[in-house]
């Protein structure tokens, strides 16, 4: 699971050949990461579930 939050990385088995960079995901996971949080990948059935938390931060 960790390769689709590579750049460039596209689920291949798409029925749909839709003309995208992939990168989504890495962008995401890039911009989580540079605020502490962290972002997995549940996979399902019929596609994954992607899930990101974040750190609370208090401004005093």
């Amino acid at each position: 699971m960790k390769t689709i939050l590579d750049p460039f990385k596209r689920q291949t088995q798409s029925k749909i050949d839709v003309k995208r960079l992939g990168l989504g995901l890495f962008i995401s996971r890039n911009i989580i990461k540079g605020l502490n949080g962290r972002i997995w990948a549940i996979a399902g059935g019929k596609g994954s579930q992607f899930y990101f938390s974040l750190s609370k931060v208090t401004i005093t």
